[in-house]
């Protein structure tokens, strides 16, 4: 698999003085994972890791849409988990929160999988290997209008 680490590309610096967006990275491949998660701190996101399902509905249940604690502004999950697939994690946050931006990262290229994705609720779809710029960019897309409201 080819990551691209190069340049940071554009930041959300237009949101200073504004809550940074939160964003949920769910990959079982920690290099993969820390990559994604670095590059979106770099951009100004703040970052919640897991690397399940498990771990996932796990702090989806105690954290996730809590008073005390700040909301989720989207989740970024790879599709196959050891323990669930995307399309689980979809129906599971779809049952807690029906708006909230949900990016897949995918080898799958089945377009089956991918329309029944999007049936669920997903906002986007990238499939790998992606460069990191594009994650980036999507992310800004979809959690600039939650953020700036």
């Amino acid at each position: 698999m080819h990551i691209d680490t190069g340049g940071q590309g554009p930041t959300i610096g237009q949101w200073t003085g504004a809550r940074r967006p939160r964003v949920l990275v769910v990959e079982d491949d920690g290099q993969l994972r820390r990559l994604m998660v670095a590059r979106l701190r770099a951009r100004g996101y703040d970052v919640v890791e897991a690397e399940d399902g498990v771990d996932l509905l796990g702090w989806m249940g105690s954290t996730m849409w809590t008073p005390d604690d700040a909301p989720l502004d989207a989740v970024v999950t790879d599709v196959n988990l050891p323990d669930m697939t995307a399309l689980e994690v979809l129906a599971a946050l779809r049952v807690r929160d029906s708006a909230i931006p949900i990016i897949l990262v995918t080898g799958v290229t089945d377009v089956e999988v991918h329309r029944e994705a999007y049936a669920l609720g997903a906002s986007a779809i990238l499939t790998k290997p992606f460069d990191l710029d594009e994650l980036g960019t999507v992310l800004t897309g979809l959690t600039a209008p939650a953020v700036s409201a």
